[in-house]
């Protein structure tokens, strides 16, 4: 029975219910206002004797019976099947003839008879036999027994209309539709290889993988793949033999590979490249010993893919090898730098910091703050690369009595449990991680751990297609996979930017979760795990009503020719621009958020046990007290190599400070505080630090850089369309 309030009101599930007349509350959804009740017979005896007693009149100064539950109920009657529909189904409704999987709770579960559990599934047996299927996945809960049912809507439909054990019923969540996905021993694999996928522009962006291969027939990565190639030495076949470069693809082509496999069918934003660099982990190539050939391995293999045509494209490479001095480069790290700059057009490298070499008690024990322990691997210290490490939104077990007593290791929004840590103490290195993404979860159960639990993975493309086309992936792989995925529609949706600028844009996305807040306290703690937090794609690829964010796509020198007579024949110079926020915009808002930050791809150059730059960029801000004299001033003496005298109140105070964030290539800073600190136009200035381009007479070449400015202010308050008006003033002022 379905018991409907007013409008505005709630109801009083718990009186709706009776025990002595086995009248059941089943659930109470305050957003439809609807408490469904399991009873008996459906003349509402009870109720009609709740009724019949608040219909009485009360004696003075007393309230009338039973007035919190009756008062506010507006209709009663048979439940629908919209009534138990589940708020995921109702967002969601398929069309009368998909296919979906369903979580469908009947009458029965462990604090139940037996009796009304087995009548249960007997029922849900029965009926699925009449459409030809198996008797399904179930799971006991407390009042409740749960089947897991792989139907079309309309027999679903057909199942309500035959069974009277049903209470609630809904599409699966994500985590559970891709376990039982990867589990279902009737996946219908013919219905596969049918795969529909809408292809993407022909010059979309690419993600190209450098990893075990591909296995180019998967029904549903080949209409995708524009090119596969191998560079393993003495082996020229492209496929994948591994089965780690097959799952790689799966998560750079599809946000969700458990829903487009469920629909059969998938909309394209970009291409696949393939590009096989190992055949296997401490095998053939990959072998230590052969270490010294792995940097012209990758820069064939990104040479290799990049001939094939002309297109944006962003690289992932998960495969990782174990890295004595972190603050030291390789000559792999080396070589990933120089791809990444790629004679100063940029390319967007996206590495994995790399795994925890063992998963044991203890690790878990000493989880997240044992994970700082174990450092980032070769070339992830690459630092033009954009490196990625892991954290988890996952925490659902399956719902089956072997997972009991099983509980998550992270909790959802944490670190990952897989994932390794840049260097704590900054000794002159760049934040690494610089973001994280999606790498999974892991269990615990009485002092074992287990690191393979379908649900707390990622479903995507398996090797063996014909038998098992599905699969689960995880760690840090799969973190890299989802960065490079990120990157590519970004790119997409904006196809005029930048390598720099896609890759700033990442970063400049990127927030910590409240979990990481509370389980890294220490701020430098938290940048070597988590780098500046989790992307989030809508910022990154467009403005909002109170969210403006200004890009500046330019070039830097480090000096300009003087043709002044008697003076020195170059001049330093930097770059100004002003941030044009109209006066008096936010002078009444409480708070707001300002985000800076500066990409670019400087040239490396390894000598000895030290790489150094041929440019480094740095970027300031006019505080919010200081007057714009004095910020070219303080400007002009840093572009000079000089420290400017400290001036109390001049600048903001930054969340991650000028020493810290300036360490890398990718240079991020957020600062949140009173609106009228940022009311009027503030200066932000892009100077040079010499590098090893001055010592070689290259002082003329001009540096690509990305300045990306966001400008954030509660709801309600629009900030874009005034500074979308004033944006076209643009001011340079050489240093003097």
């Amino acid at each position: 029975m379905a018991f409907r309030a007013e409008p505005e009101f709630n109801l009083a599930a718990g009186s709706l219910a009776d025990r002595r007349s086995d009248a059941r509350l089943v659930s109470d959804d305050r957003a439809s206002g609807i408490v469904l009740v399991d009873v008996p017979h459906p003349d509402l005896e009870y109720f009609r004797r709740k009724l019949e007693a608040y219909s009485e009149e009360p004696a003075e100064g007393t309230r009338r019976s039973n007035e919190r539950g009756i008062a506010p109920v507006r209709e009663i009657a048979l439940a629908t099947g919209n009534d138990r529909a589940g708020p995921r189904l109702r967002a969601n409704r398929p069309g009368l003839e998909e296919v979906r999987w369903f979580e469908v709770a009947c009458r029965g579960g462990e604090r139940v008879e037996t009796a009304e559990t087995d009548g249960s599934r007997r029922q849900i047996v029965r009926a699925m036999a009449r459409i030809g299927q198996t008797a399904p996945r179930e799971f006991l809960g407390t009042e409740r027994i749960v089947f897991f049912l792989r139907l079309r809507l309309s027999e679903l439909r057909d199942l309500l209309a035959a069974t009277d054990c049903i209470y609630e019923f809904d599409l699966a969540t994500p985590d559970v539709r891709d376990w039982l996905m990867v589990n279902d021993p009737n996946f219908p694999v013919r219905e596969l290889r049918g795969f529909r996928w809408s292809t993407p522009r022909p010059d979309a962006p690419a993600v190209v993988t450098l990893d075990t291969g591909v296995v180019s027939e998967h029904p549903m990565l080949s209409a995708a793949i524009l090119s596969r190639d191998s560079v393993v030495p003495g082996m020229p076949s492209a496929e994948d033999e591994h089965g780690h470069g097959t799952m790689m693809a799966g998560i750079a082509l599809f946000d969700d590979v458990g829903h487009a496999a469920e629909r059969n069918e998938a909309a394209g934003t970009h291409w696949l490249q393939s590009v096989k660099v190992i055949q296997t982990d401490g095998a053939g190539a990959a072998r230590e010993e052969n270490r010294p050939f792995w940097p012209a391995i990758t820069r064939a293999a990104v040479e290799l893919a990049d001939a094939y045509d002309v297109r944006a494209r962003v690289f992932a490479l998960a495969t990782t090898a174990p890295l004595w001095d972190p603050a030291a480069p390789t000559w792999w790290s080396h070589a990933v730098d120089r791809l990444a700059f790629a004679g100063g057009r940029g390319r967007v490298i996206c590495t994995s910091i790399g795994n925890v070499d063992e998963v044991n008690p203890a690790l878990v024990q000493g989880y997240p703050h044992l994970n700082l322990e174990h450092r980032l691997e070769d070339p992830a210290h690459a630092a033009n690369a954009l490196t990625i490490g892991a954290y988890t939104g996952k925490s659902e077990i399956p719902p089956d009595r072997l997972y009991a007593g099983a509980r998550c290791v992270a909790p959802e929004g944490g670190v990952a449990p897989c994932t390794r840590a840049g260097l704590i103490h900054p000794r002159g290195d760049a934040i690494k991680p610089e973001v994280v993404f999606e790498g999974g979860n892991y269990v615990e159960d009485g002092g074992m751990v287990a690191t393979d639990l379908d649900s707390l993975g990622s479903l995507t493309t398996g090797r063996r297609f014909l038998q098992s086309p599905l699969v689960t992936h995880r760690e840090t792989s799969l973190a890299t996979a989802n960065a490079a995925r990120f990157a590519a529609q970004l790119w997409e949706a904006n196809p005029d930017l930048r390598p720099e600028t896609i890759r700033g844009l990442v970063v400049h996305s990127a927030s910590w979760t409240p979990q990481m807040v509370r389980q890294l306290p220490n701020r430098d703690e938290r940048l070597a795990l988590c780098g500046y937090g989790v992307p989030d794609f809508r910022f990154a690829a467009s403005c909002a009503r109170e969210r403006a964010t200004v890009v500046v796509e330019d070039r830097l020198p480090s000096a300009v020719r003087n043709e002044t007579p008697g003076e020195p024949r170059f001049r330093r110079t930097m770059k100004l621009f002003r941030l044009p926020v109209p006066d008096g915009l936010l002078l009444d808002t409480p708070e707001a958020e300002l985000r800076v930050t500066l990409s670019y791809f400087p040239e490396p150059n390894k000598l000895a046990r030290t790489q150094y730059r041929g440019l480094d960029l740095r970027w300031e801000m006019q505080g919010p007290t200081e007057t714009e004299d004095e910020f070219h001033s303080r400007v002009n003496v840093l572009s000079r190599g000089g420290a400017p005298r400290p001036r109390a109140g001049g600048g903001f105070p930054w969340m991650i400070g000028k020493q810290r964030r300036s360490k890398g290539t990718v240079q991020s800073d957020r600062w949140t505080g009173p609106g009228s600190y940022l009311a009027g136009s503030k200066w932000l200035a892009v100077y040079p630090v010499l590098g090893w381009w001055e010592r070689r007479g290259l002082r003329y070449v001009e540096m690509p850089f990305s300045l990306i400015v966001t400008v954030r202010v509660g709801a309600g308050i629009d900030v874009y369309t005034p500074i979308e008006t004033a944006i076209n003033v643009e001011v340079q002022v050489p240093a003097i």
